[in-house]
């Protein structure tokens, strides 16, 4: 198999992953109808010279645990009512909802991971290869965040 094969191959695989994430965020996964159990407030440390922190919360319902924003955490309590879809691939929280609400909110980490990066990997990979380029480090790691994303998303 010669160079531009390979390559071809690679590039290929790494676009077929971005479209696969995109889509698993895109479309409608299954909705849950469930009670918060708890919503849980950790403190995260930033180990560098000016010592800031700040705080991540989760939700717990049912038998899901996912990461919710901060607005969302201090409008909701244990045993309210809410709704949240769940991919169908990879199984995460797209997004949450009180019940009867008609505002869903979305975890950034979320969109950041399942559509915003692989829209610009998918753009970027296809340009280069459409108007040939010369963007092999960016290309290198988008690739590299993609892989860092779909272990993300395993987790």
């Amino acid at each position: 198999m010669t160079k531009y094969k390979s390559r071809v191959l690679f590039d290929s695989g790494f676009s077929l992953l971005a479209l696969v994430i995109l889509i698993d965020f895109s479309f409608p996964g299954y909705t849950t109808h469930d009670q918060i159990i708890v919503i849980q407030k950790k403190r995260q440390e930033h180990y560098n010279p000016s010592k800031n922190f700040h705080y991540s919360y989760k939700a717990i319902a049912g038998k899901n645990k996912f990461s919710i924003d901060e607005r969302f955490a201090k409008l909701v309590k244990a045993g309210d009512k809410i709704d949240y879809c769940i991919s169908k691939i990879y199984k995460k929280v797209n997004w949450y909802k009180l019940s009867g609400s008609q505002k869903k909110s979305y975890y950034a980490l979320r969109i950041i991971s399942g559509f915003v990066l692989p829209l610009i990997a998918l753009f970027v990979i296809v340009m280069v290869w459409r108007f040939q380029w010369k963007a092999e480090i960016f290309v290198f790691v988008l690739k590299t965040l993609l892989l860092a994303d779909l272990i993300y998303l395993q987790i």
